[in-house]
């Protein structure tokens, strides 16, 4: 990263920093698609799920590990999460004089569906055999230059009325046209060698309740069940039913941390059994789902 680069990381987090509540530790949603998170402690591996999305860290560092992949992203570099994926997740740089600042900004379909076909196919396209759910890049002084735009029309209702939605495309843009470009292509096509994978997936979230027999998301996926299990597995690190599992955790977490009781969140994501999903939330967090919060 060169030095125009990191000037406008240190100005995008002064930024981001002015945008939150003071003292804030943990997430917040600025503006649609768009969260900032500032932590002053570190932590070990934690068990979270990312969704498709750009991270980029402005102070501090962070590691994803999925499988046996390990990501790590700092100022320096920003993290593309090109599919839902349960991971786990580790703090590695954060203090309460430095804390840990980072912008989350969704892959909105409604911005990379248009951008797709403006931009079309390229040659950095992943096969699916080497296909990752993530990628680590580095950032490049136009990234980081809209990045500070962004935040700085996200301070201002008039202006994020005016360039939010231009800013975010413009974002969207320069993701796809960035080293980690083909992997957000790969996952976003219709027809490519990882659309088997991805459409299991995006089944799978949208069922967490009531879930799929193998055979049932072998169809969805258009590959025999042995099939599906192997380009499943390649893509995500786990198989299609560790996946559900923790998915239906971390979306019961949610509703616990919202305010709902556990036989509700456990009912609500599909488990008959109370017992078992506490039994299953503690071995997953470390923690009961009574301590969610």
């Amino acid at each position: 990263m060169n030095v125009m680069s990191i000037s406008q990381i240190a100005e995008a987090a002064a930024a981001a920093e002015r945008i939150m509540a003071p003292g804030l530790e943990g997430g917040a949603a600025i503006r649609p698609g768009v969260h900032l998170w500032r932590l002053t402690e570190r932590h070990p591996p934690l068990p979270t799920v990312y969704e498709p999305a750009l991270c980029i860290v402005l102070q501090g560092r962070k590691r994803a590990t999925i499988h046996d992949a390990e990501y790590e992203y700092d100022p320096g570099h920003y993290l593309v999460a090109a599919m839902t994926v349960p991971a786990r997740s580790e703090l590695l740089d954060a203090r309460p004089d430095c804390p840990f600042l980072a912008v989350v900004i969704g892959l909105d379909p409604a911005h990379l569906g248009p951008l797709l076909r403006q931009v079309g196919s390229s040659d950095d396209s992943v096969a699916a055999d080497s296909l990752r759910p993530m990628a680590s890049t580095p950032m490049d002084p136009g990234f980081a230059r809209t990045l500070l735009r962004l935040l700085d029309a996200a301070a201002s209702d008039p202006m994020w009325e005016v360039l939010g939605e231009s800013l975010l495309r413009e974002v969207h843009y320069l993701a796809l046209v960035g080293p980690a470009g083909g992997l957000i292509r790969e996952v976003a096509r219709q027809d490519g060698p990882s659309a088997p994978a991805v459409r299991a997936i995006r089944y799978l979230e949208s069922h967490v309740r009531e879930g799929a027999e193998i055979s049932a998301l072998a169809r969805v996926a258009g590959l025999s069940p042995s099939a599906l299990h192997r380009h499943f597995k390649r893509a995500t690190g786990q198989t299609p039913i560790q996946f559900l599992k923790k998915l239906r955790l971390h979306r019961a977490n949610d509703l616990l941390l919202s305010g709902g009781g556990v036989t509700q969140a456990a009912m609500a994501v599909g488990y008959g059994s109370v017992s078992q999903f506490s039994r299953e939330f503690k071995r997953h967090f470390g923690v009961p789902p009574s301590r969610a919060r």
